[in-house]
């Protein structure tokens, strides 16, 4: 069984991952047989935190994903994402995400060069 989160913050993640083993147990399945996965933004360059702030002023725009971002307590940026000027620390902040099993990681650049150094800097050993 699995679930694929969208725009969580590490914390709620840990709450949605709970009411999974809830329901696993309720449905007389395993919990060990869980697999959540999400998709955690990245978001790197000296202009990452506005890039990271457009696509997030974007989404709680849409009903669902208000309803969603006001179930979270309307987290911040930051909270919801990974934002790094010069692509250190990638590793040790998607780490906050140990609810999930499969961290995907969600390139927010918009150019080809950011999404390389994106790439590269998550390849870094931590």
């Amino acid at each position: 069984m699995g679930a694929l989160l969208n725009w969580v913050t590490p914390s709620y993640a840990r709450v949605l991952r709970q009411q999974f083993v809830q329901a696993a147990v309720e449905a007389g399945c395993s919990p060990d047989d869980l697999l959540p996965a999400g998709y955690v933004r990245v978001e790197v360059g000296t202009d990452a935190a506005d890039a990271m702030s457009k696509q997030i002023g974007f989404y709680p725009r849409l009903p669902f994903y208000r309803e969603h971002w006001e179930a979270m307590g309307n987290p911040a940026g930051d909270e919801v994402a990974v934002i790094s000027s010069h692509g250190e620390g990638l590793q040790e902040q998607l780490a906050a995400w140990d609810a999930l099993d499969v961290i995907v990681a969600r390139i927010v650049p918009m150019t080809p060069h950011n999404v390389v150094r994106t790439v590269e800097a998550l390849l870094r050993p931590a």
